[in-house]
């Protein structure tokens, strides 16, 4: 960008401007065009009719698309933009703005709407400009501001939106596939390709609220139940004794804080109160001045295969982009950090004391480590009356998965004959429904002339799902035909041009029979689901283009937890890897490693930041340096998740300016910038 015709700044006055004007080959740019007069209209001046006229006449905006040899010859020195990049120049008195093509147009009236100032006027400058990447998306989630939500999208030059909502599992809702028909074809209007994503098999709560047993479940084997009084009987599990945890109410009367505890930071922000406790002789209170993370935690020794609560009472003030939390990981043997077992919510900002809770499974742990912490944040945090209590666990015919592909089997004592439904007994199923809580049994009734006889015993052979599952199961039919289904109906009511199939972080595989059965590796069931999406999906347009998350079958990610570093050499090379990673500074180099990795498979990529600014600019830097030698490497997709203490669209004003230009200005620079346009 330079200052027109002549070095010093000059301005040109809108109230000089009459209308648009623009050929009939440019009248899918008309988006842009209301894009700028709702700029206009934010300064009480008057929107701009958008007219059909071939000549170039002062007084006017004057819009273009290559080849337009009139609008050429004005923009002759300027360099020639790339794809999706525009020229721009504002005359004494008149605007003309040629894009590359019809997208191009649009962005350069973006980049007019973002010139105006408050004073109605528009510096004179001439400008050619082009995007960096190809691909500049963001993720969003749910239907809530979908409007405004693609407007910004919009004005930020992005072009790429990528959708996840329940409503697509229900199109056949005509609330919500108008909804999403007139989303879509906004977005179009504005020159972004909208891509549904249809989470299902990691994240398969969509799934699972319409099909429960399609959950990947535990599968119970030959479990001996006593039979007495007509039907089997399945007792509740007895509740594991409290925990014994040393000064739990931080009320040591020495004055030591953290007797019993272990601080990150003794002396540093890590005090006993004895004023303002919730109860008892004191608390702990933990402060920070600078951003970080302060802990304070103990080992704990509980029994296996039980469900505690872990609890405290908690308070603070001031806290600031990180919160306040209590959490509980398992021990391994030689005491080093196991599996994180949960924790309880998250507080933040000013808040009066409120217990907090989180209920979690023991699991094959004999000790645990629990920790009160005050996470990358400032400000300050009390706690008051940890607690780790038994709670009721789930009873052995809980939650059971009963579908033609999971059926619950009944043999005798000695596994040698099995029994018949409807002759030897009665299954009465209990209400299972997603999410999976510790709900009534299954009851089991035996009938009048059954080969069971009472007070015998019977082996019982079922799939259970425990409380936090999510996972489904690829081998069971009704996930199959659902996703079948749901994946028919986005594609003929919405027309996308892709698919994003979600299928990241699923947190177990080949855990239940029907898996099982197939004898199959965790990536060889993984890539067969995925095959099996894209079939669906090609049923329905033989066209279409699938998009995943990368994660489960990325090495440098979450492979090495499933076992499946060797899956992604069995997908098909056309779906696109959508890669993401959101640590900064990335110490391991996960983001280089896993670009050289994908790439080096031969497939297409992306790469996802979230809301830290920092790991916004590293993953354009880097998606940018590998694009100079390797056209696999698409663009950026910003995400948006909501699970985070700050504001998770922070950074998609930093996202879309580095995806667009990666190196023209030094991020703090930038930082600087837009804390003072706030």
């Amino acid at each position: 960008m330079a200052w027109a015709e002549s070095a010093t700044p000059d301005w040109l006055a809108l109230n000089a401007i009459r209308a648009i004007t623009a050929p009939p080959t440019c009248r899918d740019a008309t988006g842009g065009a209301a894009q700028f007069n709702t700029r206009l209209r934010e300064l009480n001046l008057p929107p701009l009719d958008f007219r059909t006229n071939a000549t170039v006449e002062p007084g006017f905006i004057h819009l273009g698309v290559v080849p337009d040899a009139k609008l050429e010859s004005r923009l002759a020195k300027l360099p020639t933009p790339a794809a999706e990049g525009y020229r721009l120049v504002v005359e004494k008195d008149a605007v003309i703005i040629l894009g590359s093509d019809l997208p191009g147009l649009y962005h350069g009236l973006m980049t007019l709407r973002q010139l105006v100032d408050a004073q109605g006027r528009i510096p004179r400058v001439a400008i050619s400009d082009w995007p960096d990447l190809p691909l500049r998306g963001t993720y969003m989630a749910g239907n809530a501001g979908l409007e405004a939500r693609i407007l910004q999208c919009a004005a930020l030059k992005l072009n790429f939106m990528l959708f996840e909502c329940n409503d697509f599992f229900d199109l056949e809702s005509a609330t919500n596939r108008v909804r999403w028909q007139e989303a879509f074809a906004l977005c179009r209007q504005h020159f972004i390709e909208p891509v549904p994503e249809l989470q299902s098999f990691g994240w398969g709560q969509f799934v699972l609220a319409a099909h429960p047993g399609a959950a990947e479940g535990i599968y119970v084997d030959k479990q001996r139940f006593a039979v007495k009084q007509g039907a089997v009987q399945s007792p509740d599990p007895p509740l594991a004794p409290a925990v014994a945890i040393v000064n739990a109410g931080f009320d040591d009367p020495h004055g030591n804080p953290v007797a019993g505890w272990n601080p990150d930071r003794q002396g540093e922000g890590v005090t006993s109160d004895r004023e303002g406790m919730h109860a008892g002789q004191g608390c702990l209170r933990i402060t920070r001045t600078e951003k970080g993370t302060t802990r304070v935690w103990q080992e704990v020794t509980v029994l296996p295969q039980h469900h505690y609560e872990l609890s405290c009472f908690l308070k603070t003030k001031g806290v600031t982009e990180g919160t306040a939390y209590i959490e509980v990981y398992g021990l391994k043997p030689d005491r080093s950090l196991g599996d994180w077992l949960g924790h309880a919510a998250e507080l933040r900002g000013d808040q009066e004391w409120q217990r907090t809770a989180a209920a979690f499974d023991s699991g094959g742990y004999t000790r645990l480590q629990i920790y009160v912490r005050l996470q990358d944040a400032v400000g300050t945090a009390w706690f008051d009356e940890v607690a780790i209590m038994g709670i009721p666990g789930l009873n052995p015919l809980s939650n059971v998965l009963i579908t033609r592909s999971a059926p619950v089997i009944v043999q005798d004592e000695s596994g040698g004959r099995t029994y018949e439904e409807g002759k030897d007994y009665r299954l009465v199923a209990a209400p299972v429904a997603f999410p999976f809580e510790v709900g009534a049994p299954l009851r089991i009734e035996i009938p009048s002339g059954s080969r069971i006889k009472d007070t015998s015993a019977v082996l019982l052979s079922y799939h259970q799902a425990p409380p936090d599952s999510m996972t489904c199961c690829p081998s069971e039919p009704l996930y199959q035909e659902f996703m079948r289904k749901t994946i028919r109906n986005v594609i003929h009511c919405l027309k996308p041009k892709y698919l994003h199939i979600g299928h990241d972080e699923p947190r177990v595989l080949d855990r239940d029979r029907r898996c099982a059965d197939r004898k199959l590796s965790n990536s060889e069931l993984f890539a067969d689901d995925v095959k099996r999406m894209q079939a669906f999906a090609r049923e329905a347009d033989p066209a279409i283009r699938l998009m995943m998350w990368s994660d489960a079958v990325n090495p440098h990610h979450n492979g090495p937890s499933l076992q499946m570093n060797d899956a992604a050499a069995l997908l098909p090379k056309d779906i696109i890897q959508c890669l993401w990673w959101y640590d900064w500074p990335d110490k391991d180099n996960r983001i280089e490693n896993s670009m050289k990795f994908f790439l080096g498979l031969g497939f297409d990529v992306t790469g996802s930041p979230w809301f830290n600014h920092r790991n916004v600019h590293q993953w354009a830097d880097t998606l940018q340096k590998h694009r100079q030698s390797n056209p696999h490497v698409l663009g950026e997709i910003y995400t948006s998740w909501s699970d985070t203490a700050v504001d998770p669209w922070q950074a998609l004003p930093t996202a879309a300016q580095y995806m667009w230009t990666v190196d023209k200005i030094p991020l703090d620079e930038f930082l600087k910038q837009e804390q003072r346009a706030r």
